[in-house]
């Protein structure tokens, strides 16, 4: 085991067998108690009970649409998932992926289950120190570190992620060497948040300053989830189906949130909201149904 997954077959599908730490909540270090792992919120509920589900994908919607020559609505399921709940998500999946084993000698794989974000409390305080967390993954080795994996659910910047997850290479601790080598995961990498885009005027870096870009070595981005996370095949099969029927559309919508990203992605967000306010039939507008304030940001 541990060897990168190879077929002598033409064409056989194999799939890695994942090794889930199983880390504690907080560990002793230096005589002090330092956390490795609160953000498990969702393993306190039953498996696959509804308590469950609404921890990792939010609360349930549900809401019908009907087809412009039709009396009767087609009844269509979606949770309120939050944009940043891809850890729990990963840790419950993981946890009883039927590609698990236990014996890290056949692991493929192994996720780390540390903290490497705390969202919305984020404090350097809560993250676990370099050292203190590798002590407590005792298959993380120099050959090994890049088949270790971990996840910072939100963008990955800066000052918001923990000093760990942003370890280097170069620095003075060998811990830290060692999870510099991990593979790491978030919403954004250094490609679709680069440091030194050009195109960034000084007026703008002024205004994104407290969004310090992902400095993460080995750092890859994820997709969001989406409405359609936690749902069932049957459920999905339903928006598919009604997806595909050709009809008129009458309405689009769209969220051009705040103008930040790279200059490509400000500029269109700019464009959108240009496109719409000098259209008869468009109307911008915040979440709250203002006119007056155009990043619908500053209300988040």
């Amino acid at each position: 085991g541990g060897t990168l997954l190879q077929s002598a077959i033409p064409g056989e599908k194999l799939t890695p067998k994942i090794f889930v730490y199983e880390l504690p909540e907080t560990t002793e270090y230096k005589g002090e108690t330092v956390p490795i792992k609160d953000m498990g919120l969702c393993e306190k509920f039953p498996p696959d009970s509804e308590e469950e589900k609404h921890c990792l994908f939010g609360l349930p919607l549900a809401f019908g649409l009907r087809s412009d020559d039709s009396v009767e609505e087609t009844a269509l399921k979606a949770y309120d998932v939050s944009q940043f709940s891809l850890f729990n998500i990963f840790l419950a999946s993981l946890s009883r992926h039927p590609q698990r084993t236990r014996n890290p000698d056949e692991a493929d794989l192994f996720f780390i289950t540390a903290n490497a974000n705390v969202t919305e409390t984020f404090s350097q305080e809560r993250c676990p120190p370099a050292d203190a967390l590798v002590g407590l993954l005792p298959y993380l080795n120099a050959s090994s570190a890049r088949r270790h994996f971990w996840l910072d659910p939100t963008v990955g910047w800066g000052p918001h992620t923990c000093d760990a997850f942003n370890s280097k290479s170069q620095d003075d601790s060998s811990a830290a060497q060692l999870l510099a080598a991990t593979t790491k995961m978030a919403l954004e990498d250094r490609a679709s948040a680069p440091a030194d885009d050009p195109t960034f005027t000084s007026e703008w870096k002024i205004q994104l300053g407290f969004r310090a870009t992902p400095s993460a070595e080995n750092l890859h981005s994820i997709p969001y989830p989406s409405i359609l996370s936690g749902l069932s095949q049957e459920d999905i099969r339903v928006w598919d189906d009604f997806l595909a029927e050709p009809r008129q559309r009458r309405h689009l919508v769209t969220g051009t949130w705040g103008p930040h990203g790279t200059a490509a992605t400000m500029d269109m967000r700019e464009t959108l909201q240009k496109q719409c306010e000098e259209s008869d039939v468009c109307e911008f507008t915040d979440l709250e149904g203002r006119r007056d304030i155009t990043n619908t940001e500053l209300i988040l």
